[in-house]
């Protein structure tokens, strides 16, 4: 639920095997990782007076997903 006053940030944790060499620019996640389904844990801080202040905590469910709904403005770090 996004209204002028919050918003929702998602979250899709995708996973890939470790490489041999650096991963080229431009490289597709989505096409060579696949989704980290439940049971990754998030925490979601807010950047408060200078410093980040856990403010959430998640889990992806079965489709790799997790939801913080109900977000002041402001800038997060996961």
């Amino acid at each position: 639920k996004v209204i002028s006053t919050t918003g929702t940030i998602v979250v899709q944790k995708y996973g890939c095997a470790l490489p041999a060499v650096k991963r080229p620019a431009g490289f597709d996640w989505f096409a060579n990782c696949s989704v980290q389904t439940s049971g990754v844990r998030f925490t979601i801080s807010q950047l408060v007076n200078g410093s980040y202040v856990p403010r959430l905590a998640g889990v992806t469910d079965a489709n790799g997903l997790v939801k913080f709904n109900d977000l002041a403005p402001g800038t997060y770090k996961l």
